[in-house]
């Protein structure tokens, strides 16, 4: 009997096969994995016109998800570089009536915003039960979705988060990295190594878009302490260069740029989706 490489090779990529070849898998500190275990795998197959059919429905979805790949990367791309054009003000905006805003003015983050860092691990009490404490944020509950609790003590109650607070991870592989905190974390206690902006006299959004940025992120590089583990430390936050456009402009700034994110967003969950999708077909197929 006849097998098509593409239908062999979505058949081998199910779930069910790589827990098989994961079970085989010999060896201490390399896993390998033995010839005669691919050569003694089972495999069921149909027959060549409906193998030829299963191949080129799979193909169709991996296509799909290829152009969908290409565009995340093409609008990650225009954003970095459109971004770069509007901070450096090689592209302004202009009011309603076509006219142009007031000149920016040079501020530092200071001045524009309370920078706090959260609760140090002297402060915090751990507790396994969620509903005898208070979740603490982290830099990696934005990352993924595993909380921590924390005894709500009233040495903790000082570090709060309010909704649309900036946070920036102050240290580690991901120090610089920012984030807004959403309606959700409104309330919550925040630690040590996530310190809090909390923007005062400008836009949130528009600091936000602009922590984000190059100039930003060349600001960081230059001002980084420590060798073995890489830390901001909060009077370098605070001393971030900002050029401030006017309100209005800001504005306009920031409600460009979240547009593209929503962009963004979007595509990459219809890529998650498409991906899902095809792993339950591919499941339910090749059973």
């Amino acid at each position: 009997h006849a097998l098509i490489n593409k239908y062999l090779i979505n058949y081998l990529n199910t779930d069910s096969i790589r827990k098989q070849f994961y079970k085989e898998n010999t060896g201490e500190t390399q896993k390998f994995l033995a010839l005669n275990v691919i050569r003694n795998l089972a495999i069921s197959f149909p027959k060549l016109d409906e193998q030829q059919k299963i191949a080129s429905f799979f193909t169709a979805i991996d296509q799909k998800i290829t152009q969908l790949k290409r565009k995340l990367t093409l609008l990650e791309q225009y954003k970095k570089g459109v971004m770069q054009l509007i901070f450096s003000q090689e592209i302004r905006f202009k009011d309603d009536g076509g006219q142009e805003y007031p000149k920016w003015e040079k501020k530092r983050l200071g001045e524009i915003a309370e920078v706090k860092r959260g609760a140090a691990s002297n402060h915090l009490k751990y507790v396994n039960d969620e509903s005898k404490g208070i979740r603490l944020l982290r830099i990696n509950d934005f990352l993924s979705d595993d909380a921590v609790y924390v005894e709500d003590t009233d040495d903790i109650k000082r570090f709060r988060v309010r909704r649309n607070d900036l946070l920036i991870a102050g240290t580690g592989a991901t120090a610089g990295i920012v984030f807004i905190v959403p309606e959700k974390f409104d309330g919550l206690s925040y630690s040590y190594n996530a310190p809090r902006i909390r923007v005062t006299n400008a836009f949130h959004t528009f600091i936000y878009h602009y922590l984000k940025s190059d100039i930003i992120l060349k600001q960081q590089k230059r001002l980084f302490v420590g060798n073995a583990q890489t830390f901001l430390d909060t009077d370098v936050i605070r001393g971030f260069k900002i050029n401030l456009p006017s309100d209005k402009e800001q504005v306009k700034i920031a409600n460009f740029l979240s547009a593209i994110d929503n962009k963004i967003d979007h595509t990459q969950k219809q890529i998650e989706k498409a991906e899902v999708w095809k792993k339950g077909l591919m499941q339910q197929m090749f059973v």
